[in-house]
């Protein structure tokens, strides 16, 4: 057993020991209760059948709630522009919306993605506050846009910051400047839209042991008002394997339990091929094999009193999508039926 190893058994022997009990479980094996969708360019060319060909097969995973990743991306806005003068924008949102609804499924929308996110969060402190503030009002002006088109849609269930946060980046003083961000975003929400509650994602890199995320995600939370956490695995990116992801999830459930908000385990259903720290080239990722993630659910199912997320079926799940999304959308269907 490596240094590493021995010391998160023992952060996992201490968090256990101080355990509370976990959620409610469901019946049958864990399953994914949502997924994350990404807007991109490429879905303008998608005709109305392919779309209506995915929510069909989401539901049919058992899919009830989808967290659209963003519905800005840089300079592309995934709504539709009535002036006509915006030719970055994309109508999606216009067509997910029906389909949600149509299906009894939710939707919790993301607002702006800033592509170069993590260069700029890089930079001197000074520029990261005056960084971070620009895309707090971006993202507020968004928001309004987005209440005053879908705030009435019985399918519209929050909203989620697509800000990934990280255990390295953020550890230190820095995270005065996150937990400013964050809380200026949630009460700014609030103001607009006081029905509706926000989340955010992030995810481990092994810099902090167990204990130390717990106290972090227990001071981050509580500073910035947000009622969702949505922590990535990291097992698709190779951030953490498998043996090494349980302390860090209790920790997290204590976190939650402590600071009375919503940990959402996020399950990675791919394998990284390419792409920082594997080599230099773009990201690139194939679907994983069903077992791993077999392994990947019943590691989260203990921590997941409101479902797992998938990080994603639309991406690495759908039968129409190639060989190994079609073995594992086929795998998870068995899986459910077997109930192992």
């Amino acid at each position: 057993m490596t240094p590493r190893h021995a010391a998160l058994t023992l952060a996992l022997l201490c968090l256990l020991a101080a355990a509370l009990p976990p959620g409610h479980a469901q019946a049958g094996p864990p399953r994914f209760q949502a997924t994350f969708f990404q807007p991109l360019r490429g879905h303008e060319q998608w005709p109305p059948e392919r779309f209506e060909r995915l929510f069909d097969e989401l539901a049919a995973l058992g899919v009830r709630e989808v967290v659209v990743q963003w519905c800005a991306f840089g300079r592309t806005r995934f709504l539709a522009d009535p002036s006509g003068r915006d030719a970055e924008a994309l109508p999606l949102l216009e067509r997910l919306f029906p389909l949600a609804e149509a299906r009894g499924m939710r939707l919790r929308l993301g607002l702006v993605h800033d592509p170069e996110w993590w260069a700029k969060t890089s930079r001197s402190p000074d520029v990261v506050e005056v960084y971070l503030k620009r895309l707090e009002l971006d993202s507020l002006a968004l928001a309004k846009d987005l209440l005053a088109r879908f705030g009435g849609s019985p399918a519209f269930a929050g909203w989620y910051l697509p800000q990934e946060l990280d255990d390295v980046r953020w550890n230190g003083p820095r995270r005065a400047l996150l937990s400013a961000h964050l809380k200026g975003l949630a009460a700014g929400l609030k103001s607009l839209d006081p029905a509706r509650d926000a989340g955010v994602s992030g995810f481990v890199n092994g810099f902090l042991d167990p204990l130390a995320l717990r106290e972090w995600l227990v001071e981050l939370m509580r500073e910035s008002g947000l009622a969702h956490f949505y922590l990535q695995d990291g097992v698709g990116v190779r951030k953490l394997t498998l043996a090494e992801l349980p302390p860090y999830l209790e920790a997290a459930s204590q976190a939650a339990a402590r600071g009375g908000w919503t940990l959402h385990p996020v399950v990675e259903v791919f394998e990284q091929t390419h792409g920082e720290p594997l080599d230099q080239e773009p990201f690139q990722a194939r679907p994983a094999d069903m077992s791993r993630v077999a392994a990947q659910l019943a590691a989260a199912g203990r921590f997941a009193p409101e479902g797992i997320t998938a990080f994603s079926l639309p991406e690495y799940a759908m039968p129409a999508d190639g060989p190994l999304a079609a073995a594992l959308n086929a795998a998870y269907r068995r899986y459910l039926a077997s109930g192992r």
